[in-house]
């Protein structure tokens, strides 16, 4: 008794012959003839102008083609440097003095004597902002860090 399958079997037994065939058959490399190596056969290629110089591309440099407005695009910008703000120094604020023109801060170090900053003055690094009655603002950047008259620091 013969499968009903028997002839789909010998299909594709066949197709994997040929393509088994078609991989590992040892085609025959085309062969250069001696006349391809002549000396005179390099006088039957075309032969190629130089190309032409760069400087007759520069208006393409000043007017891309494929931008809308047909200007060069900008320089990236350049990234500014993010230095990091120096460590708060240990002051403690002891007290204000005001006057008719100017506030001073009297700010105590933790192992220096006490000194006296006006507004804009820079203090190891970081600038007296701001000094209020009880309070004195000190900035670097962005950064802005505040010290209270009754604040009780070690």
């Amino acid at each position: 008794m013969i499968r009903r399958d028997f002839p789909l079997v010998v299909v594709a037994a066949s197709l994997f012959g040929l393509l088994a065939w078609e991989m590992f058959w040892p085609f025959p490399l085309p062969v250069l003839s001696e006349a391809n190596n002549a000396p005179g056969a390099e006088s039957l290629l075309p032969t190629m102008p130089p190309p032409p110089p760069n400087d007759l591309f520069a208006a393409s440099d000043q007017r891309p083609l494929f931008t809308p407005t047909r200007r060069p695009a900008p320089p990236p910008p350049i990234a500014p440097t993010i230095t990091p703000a120096p460590p708060l120094p240990q002051l403690r604020l002891i007290g204000v003095l005001s006057g008719p023109n100017q506030r001073l801060a009297l700010l105590k170090p933790v192992n220096a004597p006490a000194f006296t900053a006006a507004p804009d003055q820079v203090v190891e690094g970081w600038t007296v902002s701001d000094i209020a009655a009880d309070r004195v603002t000190l900035r670097y950047g962005d950064a802005l860090e505040t010290l209270n008259l009754h604040e009780q620091k070690p």
